[in-house]
């Protein structure tokens, strides 16, 4: 929820937000990408730290720092692509509970 939040937040209300799961051997890979003006570079560097935020005076820069350590206990990780353009696409990856067997 809060990876659709930020996105909707930085396309100030205007965009397209597009949400894609697929399968990938034991995991599913789950890709937000958006329409906004995506992520200075300034802040690619720190995107998972805490307090890092691109908006002004709005959000305290700690919702993909806990979306980040929420997906890594339930065993995912989620990074930024950063060659997207334009706009911002990040992808989570979770492992598929029991693997494949369950597919």
């Amino acid at each position: 929820m809060n990876l659709i939040l930020n996105a909707s937040e930085a396309m100030n209300g205007s965009g397209e937000i597009a949400i894609e799961v697929v399968p990938a051997g034991d995991t599913y890979e789950i890709h937000f990408r958006d329409s906004g003006p995506g992520f200075p570079e300034s802040i690619k560097k720190r995107i998972f730290e805490p307090f890092n935020t691109s908006k002004d005076a709005k959000g305290a820069g700690l919702g993909l720092y806990i979306s980040f350590h929420i997906i890594k206990r339930h065993g995912g990780s989620m990074i930024l692509d950063e060659n997207y353009s334009p706009g911002a696409h990040l992808v989570v990856t979770l492992p598929r509970r029991g693997g494949l067997k369950n597919a």
